[in-house]
């Protein structure tokens, strides 16, 4: 069928269209999120290079990239479970249980020297799984020494300052929060809140 024909559930324009039949569409050339601006700092996100594969080895450390499920198609909370389960893997790496799935790991890794980072969605779940292991143990009992956030992308249940709520409700950041975490209780929601 058609993609005129298809009833349109929901969508976020230029960007994404879902229809009723769970079908998505990216309105977007790019695989990538289309370059953004925020006019209050200045920073646009064509501006941002990521150096991982560059840096990692000059620094002598040891890197693993996560690949969450995105949204629409896997709606959150799933981004934030998939980088546990990504962290909970890496750390299962440390004991000394006998089953050993990527000797590189073991091999070149510090699991006294864990640290988690991100930049943007990616800070924001750097951030919720910080939170989160104070809460929950990671195997072995590795404990995370620290994290670093790049530009994290938070939001704030309530307006701020001269923030109207009537603004608030048509920006894009807003919009698409509510887009890719439909069921978040109340709109805002504890994971995108800096508590």
């Amino acid at each position: 069928m058609d993609s005129i024909a298809k009833e349109v559930d929901s969508e976020l324009l230029p960007f994404i269209r879902v229809y009723k039949d769970g079908t998505v569409e990216r309105l977007s050339e790019s695989p990538h999120v289309p370059p953004l601006h925020d006019p209050q700092t200045n920073v646009s996100s064509e501006d941002i290079t990521i150096y991982l594969t560059i840096l990692t080895p000059l620094a002598k450390v040891l890197a693993v990239s996560v690949s969450y499920r995105l949204a629409p198609q896997r709606p959150l909370p799933i981004a934030y479970e998939d980088c546990w389960a990504a962290l909970q893997w890496v750390c299962s790496h440390s004991a000394k249980d006998g089953v050993v799935s990527e000797p590189w790991l073991i091999d070149h890794g510090d699991f006294d020297q864990v640290f988690i980072g991100g930049d943007s969605a990616g800070a924001n779940i750097a951030h919720n799984i910080a939170m989160r292991t104070g809460i929950e143990i990671l195997h072995g009992g590795i404990k995370i020494e620290g994290a670093y956030l790049n530009h994290p992308f938070f939001w704030a249940s309530d307006p701020i300052g001269l923030e109207s709520v009537t603004e608030r409700e048509q920006d894009l950041a807003y919009q698409l929060w509510k887009f890719v975490y439909p069921n978040s209780q109340g709109g805002i929601d504890d994971l995108l809140e800096m508590i």
